[in-house]
């Protein structure tokens, strides 16, 4: 071990000072350009890979895959995707979730590429992600025992929960964690798996009174209408259902905590699974590890967020214990020589 560390911090000072060509990088995403997920995703790849000091570029390509339930879009977005990928030859290819994970990152394999995935809530398997040559990376299962332990702590009379969840991926592997899960502290009531935004606000009237608390597991291919294809944004949905909604709600994602949306949230932090994607790139590119040595992991970090204005709306209380801080980063798991800085240019977004 100690030959291979010496190796690759002499080839890293050597590229320092010779001029390496940049190694070529491409993150494909289910989100739109715009999406915080994605902004939080880039910058720990960037911090992570810059700690490196050594030239990469970085090409981001967003699909926008939860914005269009459409089979004909998903399939031009992966075509597409694979026009970039043949575009910049990347040496390592990220994926960033579930729809990205089936719709795209087998034909990367095809094309002998080496996928890394993260911000995946289902099995790798269902993926088809599991040559331990071709593919690897960070799944993120739902925190559900975390999550109703809050829901029990922020609510403690609280004895049965209504589930509402989108008809995505994301969704059905959620609840199908949920109701996997054994000895939680408060009863799953009731499941409703609404399609369209009429069916989802439909929903969130009928468990009012059904339950004592509402787990919103998945909200981002919500349907404006039964005859199209195009999603209502997060935003709106999730403004809409506090406003009808008079049940104490959790969700697992940061970005549904707010006075316009959840009161509490236990997530599995995007820049932590990010950050450690990067760490498996990077030792495979410059320190010479094998790829095969760096199984599919869970992460098991988790960050509690609550919302004080939302508590407030529901006349419920957070107890001081209810909120903890986010995860700190991850410290770097490589060798402690390092080059002189070297210049890294920026990620190049490529528009759809």
């Amino acid at each position: 071990m100690k030959k291979i560390v010496s190796f690759a911090a002499a080839t890293l000072l050597a590229c320092s000072f010779a001029g390496c060509a940049p190694k070529s990088l491409l993150l494909v995403t289910q989100y739109p350009d715009d999406s915080p997920r994605v902004a939080e995703a880039v910058s720990a790849i960037r911090s992570r890979m810059g700690g490196e000091n050594v030239p990469y570029a970085l090409t981001v390509y967003n699909t926008n895959m939860v914005g269009q339930q459409s089979e004909i879009w998903r399939t031009e977005m992966s075509r597409i995707a694979v026009a970039n990928l043949h575009a910049s030859n990347p040496a390592m290819v990220f994926v960033q979730g579930d729809l990205v994970a089936r719709e795209f990152a087998p034909k990367a394999i095809e094309l002998s590429k080496r996928v890394i995935f993260f911000d995946v809530i289902g099995a790798p398997a269902a993926y088809k992600l599991t040559d331990p040559a071709q593919a690897t990376g960070i799944t993120a299962p739902a925190p559900v025992a975390e999550l109703f332990a809050l829901m029990k702590q922020v609510v403690p009379s609280a004895r049965s929960a209504a589930v509402l969840a989108d008809k995505s991926l994301t969704g059905d592997a959620v609840v199908a964690q949920i109701e996997q899960a054994g000895d939680l502290p408060i009863k799953v009531a009731l499941v409703k798996r609404p399609g369209t935004m009429d069916e989802w606000m439909t929903a969130v009237k009928d468990v009012q009174g059904q339950a004592d608390v509402l787990v919103i597991a998945s909200y981002s291919e919500v349907l404006k209408d039964a005859t199209g294809s195009a999603t209502v944004p997060v935003s709106e949905i999730l403004l809409a259902t506090s406003r009808a909604n008079k049940l104490p709600d959790f969700s697992f994602w940061k970005d549904a905590v707010g006075a316009n949306g959840v009161l509490g949230a236990v997530t599995v932090p995007i820049g932590t699974q990010a950050r450690r994607a990067a760490r498996i790139a990077s030792m495979v590119m410059y320190y010479g590890e094998d790829f095969r040595d760096e199984p599919i992991r869970a992460c098991e970090d988790r960050a509690t967020i609550t919302n004080a204005d939302r508590a407030m709306q529901l006349g419920v209380k957070l107890p001081e214990i209810a909120t903890a801080p986010v995860a700190p980063p991850v410290k770097p798991e490589t060798p402690q020589a390092k080059p002189a800085p070297a210049a890294q240019p920026e990620p190049e977004v490529v528009p759809k």
